[in-house]
């Protein structure tokens, strides 16, 4: 985890199991960033990125890239009552502790 420390994608819940390798895939006027496993050879990791490279146009960097995207598909919005405070994770454990040891069995 500490190589994600400055890293903008550990805002965004990035994490995967493998190292990984940024490449662009880009036409080089406007960089298409993507990342693939640094274990590959680099035989593998050259076709890989040339099939990326290829089929570019498949893939989206922003959501202007799709524009017949509907936007309550890709929104998430919680149902938070209004006039309601936020409490703190710990006050959400021991509330959740709480019930777990009084519920009924």
């Amino acid at each position: 985890m500490d190589r994600f420390v400055d890293d903008e994608k550990l805002d965004q819940g990035f994490t995967s199991a493998n190292d990984l390798v940024e490449v662009d895939i880009g036409n080089g006027d406007r960089l298409r960033p993507t990342f693939i496993s640094a274990k590959l050879d680099t035989e593998c990791k050259q076709k890989l990125t040339d099939v990326l490279k290829e089929y570019k146009d498949c893939f989206a960097w922003d959501y202007t890239e799709m524009p017949s995207l509907v936007r309550s598909i890709v929104e998430h919005r919680l149902p938070i009552k209004s006039g309601i405070g936020r409490i703190s994770s710990q006050l959400a454990d021991v509330i959740l502790i709480f019930f777990l040891i009084l519920r009924p069995i």
